[in-house]
């Protein structure tokens, strides 16, 4: 069933559309009937369906999934319905549920650990649900742990070469284990170094989860352990996906042959360097992380090959990994105390709780707007605190004594796909005025609490209140939302603008959300000029979560100007309102009249204004008097003198007129009043000549800027 948000209304035309997306599982086992199946993607073939909702305003929809689907795991669908309202305005809501194609669910701890020491058992949690995740008991599981082993060789590829490792799976390890409650552990002792996976899966299916792992040590291994890079780099890998200050990093190195290795930690400078012997291609080093490598700190790999006969070409290889460093006492805990769900034109206060002494700042602003420009909450940790880059550049002189492997260019790219969610409207009201609070930067107090306080406009909708802290190097923040809703909500349906004389029907649809019917009393108020045709008052029977309608006729002035519509209704012994500002707009573009004449000196000219069919309050007049017509050039002349910028073409736009300057002051005033101004207007032309000369090219092209070497 697909639920839409606020009060239901019947018989409102709908679409939705359903698809079946699949998570987190292989695509090997499937088949092409009647879906379509690619990249992950699984989606119906007739997956959009219209209709109405019935009386009540709902409307349900019945999708079967085949047996196809059985034993897979964890389906995921997602419902997205657009709704039209009386207006044709779109209101979108989704919503998502999954589909359980089996019963019980594995489950594989992570314990944030991604390899271990040789010969020492490890122990895997397991753990078993249902689909309402409840821990289930006595549950049979299929548990198999596999070693990855690596088959590899160097091969040409045109002018170079390049490492190819094959990939073999090797069981070593399978059975059946009773899985009950949150105890039960898997236990397996590895006796080689390389690349291992754990898988679990429900007997006789083919999918599984699975958790992979390392095992190094610093024997038992052979050329096989480990997979090989391609291009002949070394690859990296770490024990943890990120790490404390005073923690030690355990990396373990998978190199293209085995050599001295000189692995450093660096970040802006080197921060320390250490000398390494590689032995099967693979090394293990553990290295200590202090305050001076947070964010993160580069491990870097050099690796040389020794001198000796061999036919490989490769003498040096590199490898590059971050290290994520946190420090613990950086990251401030925020926490913001505010009611959940509150009434439009309110006072609120709200209390955010932080380090002592920080300083703290709160916002409040409409979740509409901020999911339009997909704006995050603000996250000071994170900005300050994000990965940097290596600033420490590598030189390389032993590659150029030998040729080696060549790496070949490659490039990364894809969008993931946007989260619907973000795209809908989270409030059905129109003309609703923006809230946006921000409350300036405020200390807290010892117990490192801050209150604010803050109106709830006319609004119905969301609100996301964004705290953000710092103290010194510590930062924090956090989001927290706010519905806003009355038992009575007001939606007015009016164009974006009018023009003159225009008249419109508007339709108020009054929503009433509580539990009881109401008599409502609806009453228009306008301003600006504007008038109503009809009753400016109405009363209407509105039953409990439903809605109702009142009409009404409104005409615009005459002239251009804002009106004000206000819509008061009385109901459940309250009194709510409406206000929406209205734009009255000209229907046609600015237009300009121009007539010219002549008077005799000594005469009397009586003119006659003609309004033609403009506005009245938007005529305006000018009248110019001068022994030249020329005198209504100097506005413009203004204007072209005065252009901001220096490039060649408005260089020549500034000069072209000044060489008639002068000609023009004497068709003005007749004498030689403006000789000095003549001389400054020949001074400017020069001075462009100038200019436009300095940048001309050999070719005799100009260029559009100083100093610029090509034409434009």
């Amino acid at each position: 069933a697909v639920n839409f948000f606020g009060p239901p209304a019947a018989n409102r035309n709908y679409e939705c559309e359903i698809q079946v997306k699949r998570r987190a599982f292989t695509a090997k086992n499937y088949r092409n009937y009647d879906f379509s199946i690619s990249d992950n993607n699984v989606s119906f073939d007739k997956d959009v369906r219209e209709g109405k909702t019935d009386e009540q305003g709902n409307a349900t929809e019945k999708y079967a999934v085949p047996d196809l689907y059985k034993n897979i795991g964890l389906l995921q669908t997602t419902f997205y319905a657009t709704v039209f309202d009386e207006t044709g305005r779109p209101v979108s809501r989704s919503t998502t549920a999954d589909i359980f194609t089996q019963s019980v669910f594995f489950g594989v701890m992570n314990d944030g650990y991604y390899y271990y020491p040789l010969n020492q058992s490890v122990s895997f949690p397991l753990i078993a649900l249902d689909k309402s995740q409840r821990v289930l008991n006595g549950a049979s599981a299929r548990v198999q742990v596999i070693k990855h082993e690596y088959r590899t060789v160097l091969t040409k590829s045109g002018s170079y070469f390049r490492y190819e490792s094959q990939k073999e799976e090797k069981l070593l390890a399978s059975g059946i284990v009773t899985v009950s409650g949150e105890n039960t552990k898997y236990s397996f002792v590895p006796r080689s170094p390389g690349e291992y996976e754990l898988r679990v899966s429900v007997p006789g299916s083919n999918s599984y989860v699975s958790s992979p792992f390392y095992s190094y040590g610093s024997w038992g291994g052979d050329n096989n352990s480990f997979g090989v890079n391609n291009e002949g780099h070394i690859d990296i890998e770490l024990d943890k996906e990120g790490y404390y200050t005073g923690e030690s990093v355990k990396a373990l190195f998978k190199t293209p042959f085995s050599g001295r290795m000189l692995v450093t930690l660096e970040t802006d400078k080197v921060v320390s360097y250490q000398y390494v012997n590689v032995d099967k291609r693979s090394a293990s080093l553990d290295l200590p992380l202090s305050a001076d490598d947070v964010p993160n700190v580069y491990i870097t790999a050099t690796l040389i090959k020794p001198h000796e006969l061999s036919d490989i070409p490769l003498t040096v290889a590199h490898g590059y990994q971050s290290v994520k460093v946190e420090a613990k006492d950086r990251k401030i805990p925020v926490e913001i105390t505010a009611a959940a769900s509150v009434r439009s034109h309110t006072h609120q206060k709200v209390k955010v709780k932080a380090l002592p002494g920080s300083m703290i700042t709160l916002s409040a602003v409409d979740n509409g707007v901020l999911q339009i420009s997909d704006f995050e909450t603000p996250d000071p940790y994170g900005y300050f605190y994000a990965k940097r880059a290596l600033e420490v550049n590598g030189y390389d002189l032993y590659p150029l004594l030998l040729p080696e492997v060549r790496p070949s260019l490659s490039s990364t790219g894809g969008d993931g796909e946007s989260d619907m969610k973000k795209r809908v409207n989270p409030m059905p009201a129109k003309r609703i005025k923006i809230v946006s609070y921000w409350s300036g930067t405020t200390q807290a107090n010892g117990s490192g609490e801050a209150n604010f306080e803050f109106d709830i406009p006319q609004f119905s909708g969301q609100v996301r209140l964004m705290a953000v802290a710092y103290k010194n190097e510590n930062f924090g923040s956090k989001e927290s939302t706010m519905t806003v809703a009355d038992p009575i909500v007001l939606s007015s349906a009016l164009p974006r603008f009018m023009s003159p004389g225009d008249t419109v029907t508007m339709p108020v649809t009054i929503s009433n959300t509580s539990s009881s019917s109401a008599s409502a009393s609806v009453k228009i108020k306008l301003g600006g000029n504007l008038k109503t045709i009809g009753d400016e008052q109405q009363n209407i029977s509105i039953a409990a979560g439903s809605e109702g309608r009142a009409v009404f006729q409104v005409v615009a002035p005459a002239a251009i100007g804002i009106g004000k519509v206000n819509i008061e209704v009385n109901a459940l012994g309250e009194r709510f309102t409406d206000e929406t500002e209205i734009g009255i707009r000209p229907s046609a573009p600015l237009q300009k009249l121009t007539g010219a004449g002549s008077v005799m000196g000594g005469s009397n000219q009586p003119l006659s204004w003609g309004t033609m069919d403009f506005i009245p309050s938007s005529i305006d007049y000018k009248l110019v008097v001068a022994r030249s017509p020329a005198a209504e050039l100097s506005e413009y002349l203004s204007r072209l003198i005065y252009y901001p910028y220096g490039c060649t073409e408005q260089t020549v736009s500034i000069a072209f007129p000044q060489l008639y300057f002068g000609d023009l002051g004497n068709a003005i005033r007749g004498n030689s009043t403006y000789n000095v101004q003549k001389a400054t207007a020949n001074g400017n032309v020069l001075e462009a000549i100038r200019k436009i000369k300095m940048r001309q090219l050999y070719n005799g092209a100009v260029t559009l800027w100083d100093n610029e070497d090509t034409e434009d």
